[in-house]
């Protein structure tokens, strides 16, 4: 569940260092691993369409 929360406050435009103090990462690298690129751009795409709001 770590994951899906950090990149949900992510996606809210929450920052990173409050993030990783919120899920206990002592390093900004190693939660960014949690954060995948590919999960967190496809998230921001469908966001935009009226059935996932």
């Amino acid at each position: 569940m770590r994951p899906s929360a950090a990149t949900n406050l992510a996606m809210q435009g929450v920052p990173l260092d409050f993030i990783a103090k919120l899920g206990g990462w002592k390093k900004l690298e190693t939660l960014k691993k949690y954060l995948l690129a590919s999960e967190l751009d496809g998230a921001l795409v469908i966001v935009e369409y009226e059935f996932f709001r």
